[in-house]
């Protein structure tokens, strides 16, 4: 054999040639632009999520809490959501075990003192068994005179309006039971 005879390459594995530069540059813009398409569905995705999972309160008819509930609040269209159980490091172990619907239902003053302010904040808390749970602010059935609907095991900020005289404001919650009894419970805050 001599130098002067033409190889012939081995076979092995193909290559692909590289593309071309004009066929890179047209696939970038694409890219980019399947990329922000991607990005705005997730944020839409994520805003709707926001959106649902925080539901909305009732309309006012009364004046408006200085905050929101810890919980938020559901729509009035009766949806509720699970809603925690007190452990008993949460409830008064010295308390008597609770009688109907309604565990428990506290305000964090029930006299206030109005003077050279207009309002007081208070904070409520309350446990409940049942469908539903509405806060109504003056009425007896909190349920015909929503503020809103809230979770069965809930606490809200919500603020004394002062110049309600010698009779004081009337908070009350009404809970509904599964075999849709109601059943309320007020606290009535003087000045």
């Amino acid at each position: 054999m001599s130098d002067s005879t033409p190889t012939t390459p081995l076979p092995g594995p193909a290559t692909a040639p590289a593309p071309a530069p004009a066929e890179v540059s047209s696939r970038r813009p694409i890219i980019i632009l399947i990329c922000v398409a991607a990005a705005l569905l997730l944020g839409i995705i994520i805003l709707l999520i926001a959106l649902v999972g925080r539901g909305e309160a009732g309309p006012s008819a009364t004046p408006t809490p200085s905050s929101t509930s810890s919980g938020s609040p559901s729509p009035m269209s009766g949806e509720t959501s699970p809603s925690p159980t007190p452990t008993a490091s949460e409830t008064d172990e010295a308390a008597p075990p609770p009688t109907g619907p309604i565990q428990s239902f506290t305000a964090s003053a029930t006299s206030v003192d109005c003077d050279g302010v207009s309002s007081v904040p208070l904070h409520f808390e309350w446990a409940a068994d049942g469908l539903a749970l509405w806060f109504g602010v003056g009425v007896n059935d909190a349920k015909a005179g929503a503020y809103g609907q809230y979770e069965l095991v809930d606490e809200l900020d919500f603020d004394y309006q002062c110049g309600q005289g010698s009779d004081g404001q009337k908070y009350t919650i009404t809970v509904e039971s599964a075999e849709g009894d109601l059943t309320s419970k007020s606290i009535i805050v003087t000045e």
